[in-house]
C-alpha cells in the first residue's frame, strides 16, 4: 500500500497544482476530460490524507496528546532499525526513479507532451521524494508514530503563537494625510520576458505553459501566431517589449520618480526545460537594461519563485542557496547599501532605509518560504530561515524608532502560500498595522488586493498585488506608479499604466516608440473618498461583491483590459480579499480543506526540551 502511495504523490501534487494556478487552466481542462483520473486521484489523496493526519497525531505531542508508555527497550531498537535502514542513498533513489516512471507515464498519456511530463517530473520527484523521506523516513518521526518511543517533536499552537504576537498591539491614532507634498515610486512585477521568443510561431501549443517561441511550429493561418511586442496567449514576452517600456519611463515619468520596487518571477515559463543559469540571466539582462536607460533610478529588487531552479525550488537547509543569494547580492549592489547587501548575501531577504529625514525604510522578504509549490518545505514548513520571527523584530525595532516601512515580496499570503504561515503573517500585519504604511506584490498577474483584518473585523492594512508586465495569460502588459504622502507615508493613490498589445502590434518596425496608456487612478475610477482609510477599501470589496458596474470595472482592471461582462457577479473574487485561504474559504460560506502539500508538509513544531 505504501508504495502505491508513494507512486501517487508527484501525480497527486500535479493535480493540486493545476487545481491552484492559473498557469494551468489548460492543463486543468484535459484533466477534467478524464473523470475517471479525476475521480481515482481524489480517493488516493484522501487516504493519503489520513493516512499522514493519524501518524502524526502520534509522532507530535500537543496539547490533546495522549501519552502512551513504551519500553526503552523497544524503543532503541526500533532507532537502531530505522538507522540501518537508510543507510545510504539506495533506497531512496530506487523510490525517486519508480515514482519519475509512474508520474512521467500517467502525465504523457493524458495531459502533456512527454518531454514536458518527463522534464517536471525529472525536476521535481527527487525534492519532494528527499524532502518526505527527511520527514517521515527518521527515527525522530518513525519510531513514536508506531508506538515505540514517545515525541521528540510537539506542535507549535498557532492561535496562541497569533495571541503572543498580538499581545502588546499599541492603541494608534490613524494617521491622516495632508497631502500638501506627495511623492510616486514604479511597482514592476512579473517581467517574464522569453529570450527565445519568436514572431509567427503557434500561440497556442502542445507545451501548454510556454508559446510563441523557438522550438514551435509556426502557425498557419487559421492558428493564433505570435505578433511583435506580444501575444496574449500563454505566451511571455520578448525582451524588447521591455526594453520599450524602461524607455518610456525615462522619456514620460522619470523627472516624477523617487525609486522603484521590482518584486520578482522575471524569466520565461518553460519551468520543464530550464539550467539555474537560464533562471536568473533575465533578471541580469533586465538589471542591465535598467542601469542603462535610468542610471541613477535606486531600485529595491526582490526575486520570486521563477528565479530558482527548479522553479519553486529553494533549499533551506544551511548553505544549499549560497550561491543564488551571493549573485543576487552582487548583481544588484548598485542599490543596496553594504548592510543590505551582506543580508541578502547571508538571508536571502534584506532592510534598507529609503529616506532617513522621512523615516521610512524598506523590508524585502522572501516569500519562498511560503511556497505551496516549494517542495523542499515538505521536510519541514515551520517558519523556514526564522524569516517571521525576523520580520516580528525588524518591525519592533521600526515602531520603537518611529519608522514607517514598506513592505515588498512576491507571492501574497492568500495566492499559493501555505495557510499557516498566511495566518501568522496577518497577525504579525495586524500588530504592526500603524508601522507598515504599504504592502506590495504580485505573482499572481492579476491587478487585485488583499486586506488584513484585526480582531474585531476592521480593516487595518493593504497589499497592493500589481498586475503583470508579462502578457502571459492573455494579459496587456502593465506597470505602476503608486503615489504616497510625503508626512504620513501613506498610500494615496495608485496609477495604473497599460500597453494596448492589439494597437500596437499593428507597427513592427523596431524604430517604433511604445506608449503606455495611463488607465486609471485608483480613487477615481473606484469612486473612493480615499485609499488611506482602509474602511473605504473594505467597502470596495463588498461593492465588487455586490454592484454589477462596480465588479465589472474591477474584473476588467483584473485582467489587465481582457474582459468582457457576461452581466453575473462571481462574489469569490470579493471573497479572494482576505488574507489567508482559510478566511477565503469561510467568506464563499466553505469549510478550509487543506491542499495536500499542506497534510504532507505537516504542522509548525519544534523540538521537545528535556
Amino acid at each position: 500500500m505504501k508504495y502505491k502511495l508513494l507512486q501517487l504523490i508527484f501525480i497527486l501534487i500535479l493535480i493540486n497544482f493545476t487545481q491552484q494556478s492559473k498557469e494551468t487552466d489548460l492543463l486543468g481542462y484535459k484533466i477534467n476530460q478524464y473523470q475517471f483520473l479525476n475521480d481515482f486521484l481524489e480517493i488516493a489523496s484522501n487516504i493519503l490524507s489520513d493516512f499522514v493526519k493519524t501518524s502524526n497525531q502520534k509522532a507530535y505531542a500537543s496539547k490533546d496528546h495522549v501519552y502512551q508508555e513504551t519500553s526503552d527497550f523497544f524503543c532503541s531498537a526500533c532507532k537502531l532499525t530505522v538507522d540501518k535502514l537508510t543507510e545510504g542513498s539506495t533506497l531512496r533513489k530506487s523510490f525517486e526513479n519508480m515514482i519519475i516512471q509512474s508520474s512521467s507515464q500517467i502525465c504523457s498519456n493524458y495531459l502533456l507532451p512527454q518531454e514536458v511530463c518527463v522534464g517536471i517530473a525529472s525536476e521535481q520527484v527527487p525534492i519532494i521524494v528527499q524532502s518526505l523521506w527527511e520527514q517521515y523516513v527518521n527515527e525522530d518521526y518513525f519510531c513514536p508514530s508506531n508506538g515505540y518511543c514517545q515525541p521528540v517533536y510537539e506542535v507549535i499552537d498557532i492561535d496562541e503563537l497569533v495571541q503572543d504576537i498580538l499581545s502588546d498591539k499599541p492603541k494608534k491614532e490613524p494617521l491622516i494625510p495632508s497631502m500638501n507634498n506627495t511623492f510616486k515610486f514604479i511597482h514592476w512585477a512579473d517581467i517574464h520576458t522569453d529570450q527565445e521568443y519568436k514572431v509567427g510561431t503557434k500561440a497556442e501549443c502542445d507545451q501548454v505553459f510556454a508559446c510563441c517561441r523557438e522550438g514551435s511550429e509556426n502557425a498557419s493561418q487559421d492558428e493564433m501566431s505570435a505578433q511583435y511586442w506580444g501575444t496574449k496567449a500563454y505566451c511571455d514576452l520578448p525582451e524588447r517589449t521591455f526594453v520599450q517600456m524602461i524607455k518610456f519611463v525615462e522619456k514620460n515619468l522619470i523627472d516624477d520618480i523617487e525609486f522603484a520596487i521590482w518584486t520578482g518571477d522575471n524569466t520565461s515559463h518553460d519551468a520543464w526545460d530550464q539550467t539555474p543559469e537560464e533562471n536568473i540571466a533575465n533578471t541580469v539582462q533586465q538589471t542591465q537594461d535598467i542601469l542603462e536607460y535610468l542610471p541613477d533610478l535606486q531600485v529595491y529588487p526582490i526575486y520570486g519563485n521563477h528565479e530558482v531552479h527548479p522553479v519553486n525550488g529553494y533549499n533551506y537547509e544551511e548553505g544549499a542557496e549560497n550561491g543564488l543569494k551571493k549573485l543576487f547580492s552582487d548583481l544588484w549592489q548598485q542599490w543596496l547599501d553594504e548592510e543590505s547587501k551582506e543580508q541578502l548575501r547571508k538571508k536571502g531577504y534584506y532592510e534598507q532605509i529609503i529616506d532617513e529625514d522621512r523615516k521610512l525604510k524598506i523590508i524585502a522578504l522572501n516569500t519562498q518560504s511560503c511556497d505551496l509549490f516549494n517542495f523542499y518545505l515538505l521536510r519541514d514548513p515551520t517558519d523556514p530561515d526564522n524569516m517571521l520571527q525576523y520580520l516580528r523584530n525588524a518591525l519592533m525595532k521600526a515602531e520603537e524608532e518611529g519608522f514607517g516601512v514598506y513592505l515588498i515580496y512576491h507571492i501574497p499570503s492568500n495566492s499559493g502560500c501555505y495557510n499557516i504561515y498566511a495566518t501568522v503573517f496577518s497577525a504579525i500585519v495586524d500588530r504592526f498595522s500603524y508601522t507598515i504604511r504599504g504592502q506590495f506584490s504580485g505573482h499572481t498577474h492579476d491587478d487585485e488586493l488583499t486586506i488584513f483584518y484585526d480582531r474585531d473585523g476592521e480593516a487595518v492594512n493593504v497589499n497592493w498585488i500589481a498586475p503583470s508586465f508579462t502578457s502571459y495569460g492573455a494579459r496587456n502588459p502593465s506597470f505602476r506608479v503608486i503615489e504616497a504622502d510625503i508626512e504620513t507615508l501613506q498610500i494615496v493613490n495608485i496609477h495604473q499604466y497599460r500597453l494596448d498589445l492589439d494597437y500596437w502590434n499593428q507597427f513592427t518596425d523596431g524604430e517604433t516608440q511604445l506608449e503606455w496608456e495611463k488607465v486609471y487612478d485608483m480613487v477615481s475610477e473606484y469612486n473612493l473618498d480615499n485609499i488611506y482609510d482602509y474602511k473605504n477599501i473594505d467597502l470596495l470589496r463588498q461593492r465588487v461583491g455586490t454592484d454589477q458596474n462596480t465588479f465589472d470595472k474591477y474584473m476588467f482592471n483584473n485582467l489587465s483590459g481582457n474582459y468582457e461582462s457576461d452581466g453575473e457577479i462571481n462574489y469569490k473574487m470579493s471573497c479572494k480579499m482576505y488574507s489567508t485561504n482559510k478566511l477565503i474559504a469561510e467568506c464563499d460560506g466553505e469549510e478550509y480543506q487543506e491542499t495536500l502539500q499542506e497534510v504532507l508538509a505537516g504542522p509548525w513544531k519544534k523540538k521537545i526540551e528535556n
